[in-house]
Parts: structure tokens; sequence; C-alpha cells
């Protein structure tokens, strides 16, 4: 399950979608949102596993430590960004062990 949606503006954060679902349960009901992207915008779509990656005392990376990141980059390129980003979480993790998947898509609109 995605734990987030992030559309990052040139002037800053400007939405946010919670629990995301990215897989097909048959029989199922989803709820649906939109959001109008521009030109210049970022979609960040991250796991549960990135914001509850835990420090060595147990400080989890939290979703406003990445929405603060996120922004703060909003002007590098793209893969920069994401690198910055991929970094400062393993910086936070200090090595500790994954206990579970932390995955990451920044997406930019052309």
């Amino acid at each position: 399950m995605l734990r987030e949606a992030v559309v990052v503006s040139r002037i800053g954060i400007r939405r946010r979608r919670r629990q995301l679902t990215a897989r097909y349960v048959p029989f199922t009901n989803y709820d649906q949102d939109s959001v109008a992207l521009h030109s210049g915008d970022r979609l960040a779509l991250y796991s549960e596993g990135l914001v509850e990656a835990e420090s060595e005392t147990g400080e989890a990376f939290g979703d406003e430590r990445l929405s603060a990141l996120l922004e703060s980059r909003r002007r590098y390129y793209l893969s920069y960004a994401r690198d910055c980003t991929i970094h400062e979480l393993e910086l936070h993790s200090g090595g500790a062990s994954r206990s579970d998947d932390k995955t990451l898509m920044l997406i930019e609109v052309g």
C-alpha cells in the first residue's frame, strides 16, 4: 500500500492524499479523488516503509520530515532531489536493518 501522495508545486506543498491502494482487490469499493496538476508540479508517491524507517533511537523518519525535504528540494533536478531524499533517509536510519520496503516515486509534470 502506498502511504501518501504529495503534490509539490513551485511555491510549496499543495495537496496531500493519504492511504492510497496500489493493488486491485475484486469486489472492493475504492475512494476516488482528483487534483489538477500544472507544468512544473511534482507528484511524490511513497510507501509506509519509507516514513516508518526508524533511527537507532527508534524515531520514525515521518511524513512531515519527508514533506519538508521534498519541499526544500523542489527547485533541484528531479533525480538529484530523489537522491538527496534517499541520502537523508539513510543518514536517519544509520544503516539499521530494513524491515519493510522503502519506495519513493517522484514524477514531474512537463
